[in-house]
């Protein structure tokens, strides 16, 4: 069981970014296309980064996070944070 929560409101950066910027299933990040790249970041519980990369402008972006151990840690994308917690 996966569950989040924000640590900045939730804002659109752009038009077409709508409500929440990302989905997540437990599994799965996924990033929906825009027109401008994403820098991600997952930071751990003691505030390292654990996963980098780049979200490509105009094309979806889908990463398995299924290896990540229990706990909790900090989506960054772009200048906006976010909580994830994995079970």
């Amino acid at each position: 069981m996966v569950t989040w929560s924000h640590i900045h409101d939730i804002i659109a950066d752009t038009p077409d970014e709508k409500i929440m910027p990302f989905t997540f299933d437990g599994e799965y990040l996924s990033l929906n296309a825009v027109s401008h790249k994403r820098e991600i970041r997952i930071y751990n519980n003691t505030g390292q980064i654990v996963f980098h990369s780049t979200a490509p402008a105009e094309s979806n972006y889908v990463q398995n996070l299924s290896s990540f151990v229990t706990g909790f840690y900090i989506l960054s994308i772009n200048s906006k944070s976010y909580k994830l917690y994995i079970k």
